[in-house]
């Protein structure tokens, strides 16, 4: 027999497509019943189950006989805010009005329900004769006290919320003074005062950051003006003026020294040669080496077996005989020095006296060396500290002869510059930093006329022009 398909008019052939693809699924089957199902669901979800809705929710019934006046369109606006719900309460409200397919849910059972009923019936039956846990007790011992807590901070008055405690008013924060005094007294005493003056100045967390220390402290513990020495003096007595004089042979001659030990160790340590000498001592250096040794010409290399400098070295394994006198050695060193370690540590107990000693001399040593310290950090506050990439160096001291001496100013040779004096004493107190005098020379540019602006080219031209 051959099975007819009602639906289908007879005499039709059942078409077959592939289905392989996405797109041809898509083409080929029908999805209207869906997409009736989806529609139906939105709808729903826009206007609400109607199966589920009252009359009274699906109809209104007309009572007024007269027509209500018309609203403008911003009177409406407001009529429908003010009938609207709170935009608080939005959140409680579902997003959808489609219902939910789950109508019943799991939910996490309290304490209480999670326990057996009789335990519930036992717990009963104990509280009914008086009879408590030990967490029980506790639980209603420490609401007991809290109560009482708040009922003593009520009589002091400390929950009083009629009083302003942000009013200007000081007879309305503290109403039971009068005097000043009585106020600072009264604020001294309040816990919530200081509390509320501590918060305000330490609430944050973050203390107010202040300038560094060191701005508050000189750079330099020198004078800005110092004192010259006596023997500065245009009339100076004659033992300040050979006095300043031996301070500046002393320093000659320092800077001779150094200019001396210099040129020893360059200019000294070579010898002087003439150009021919130069040039056959020249001649000796390149050449050597490619003169032919004499001494290995009888000996023919070729009977010679080849010997390499370094022979190679067969890794030979040691046999266990060799491997067990190692092991015994290395153990019999290491019970020597074990040996030694516990010798050291007897021999140490009788020298007590000696190791006392010898760290009171540490002591006694680093103690000297913390006074040499001290006294340098002393001595360098009243250096010229190193700012750059230069040093600062001392100037020479301004100094005249016994013979420029004049006795008067109007007389005196002039010595030093005074602008300079101030740079330098800037330098040396740390507020600028030491520098270099540069002369800069200017390259020397040779001045010379053009052919064309000569005098006699110009006239000559000047005379062709005008002829």
């Amino acid at each position: 027999m051959i099975a007819i398909n009602e639906n289908k008019p007879t005499g039709t052939k059942r078409k077959r497509v592939s289905k392989k693809l996405k797109s041809s699924w898509r083409k080929h089957v029908d999805l209207t019943d869906v997409d009736n199902f989806l529609e139906e669901q939105r709808l729903t979800e826009r206007l609400g189950d109607y199966a589920k809705l009252s009359n009274n929710e699906l109809f209104t019934l007309d009572t007024q006989s007269v027509q209500p006046t018309k609203l403008t369109s911003k009177q409406a606006y407001r009529e429908k805010l003010r009938n609207a719900p709170l935009k608080c309460l939005s959140l409680l409200q579902p997003l959808t009005k489609v219902p939910d397919p789950i109508a019943k849910r799991n939910r996490v059972r309290t304490k209480e329900e999670r326990q057996h009923p009789l335990i519930k019936q036992k717990q009963a039956k104990l509280k009914a004769q008086g009879i408590f846990k030990k967490s029980d007790l506790e639980r209603v011992k420490n609401m007991q006290l809290e109560r009482e807590r708040r009922e003593a901070m009520e009589k002091e008055g400390k929950f009083d919320f009629s009083k302003d405690i942000w009013s200007n008013n000081v007879n309305t924060l503290l109403p039971h003074t009068k005097t000043s005094a009585e106020i600072d007294a009264v604020v001294a005493n309040d816990e919530w005062i200081q509390g509320a003056e501590r918060h305000i100045r330490h609430g944050p967390g973050k203390l107010p950051k202040g300038p560094p220390k060191s701005t508050h402290k000189k750079p330099y513990l020198l004078n800005a003006i110092e004192l010259p020495h006596p023997g500065m003096s245009y009339n100076p007595s004659y033992e300040d003026h050979q006095d300043l004089l031996n301070l500046i042979a002393e320093k000659e001659k320092k800077i001779i020294k150094e200019e001396e030990h210099l040129k020893r160790v360059t200019e000294l340590m070579f010898k002087k040669v003439t150009p021919a000498q130069r040039d056959a001592n020249w001649l000796v250096e390149m050449t050597e080496g490619l003169k032919p040794d004499i001494s290995n010409e009888g000996v023919n290399e070729d009977d010679e077996e080849y010997k390499p400098i370094n022979p190679p070295v067969k890794n030979k394994e040691k046999s266990t005989k060799q491997r067990r006198k190692q092991r015994e050695q290395q153990q019999l060193l290491e019970k020597l020095h074990q040996a030694k370690i516990e010798k050291k540590k007897v021999s140490d107990l009788y020298r007590l006296k000696v190791i006392n000693k010898e760290i009171d001399r540490a002591a006694k040593k680093t103690k000297k060396l913390q006074e040499k310290r001290l006294k340098k950090q002393e001595y360098q506050k009243y250096e010229a500290k190193r700012l750059g990439l230069n040093k600062y160096e001392e100037p020479d001291m301004e100094f005249n002869m016994k013979k420029d001496i004049s006795g008067n100013l109007r007389n005196l040779k002039k010595e030093g510059n005074l602008l300079n004096d101030r740079f330098k004493s800037l330098q040396k107190r740390n507020i600028i930093a030491p520098s270099i005098i540069k002369n800069h020379k200017k390259a020397k540019v040779k001045e010379f006329v053009k052919n064309g602006y000569k005098e006699d080219t110009w006239k000559a031209g000047l005379s062709k022009k005008l002829s």
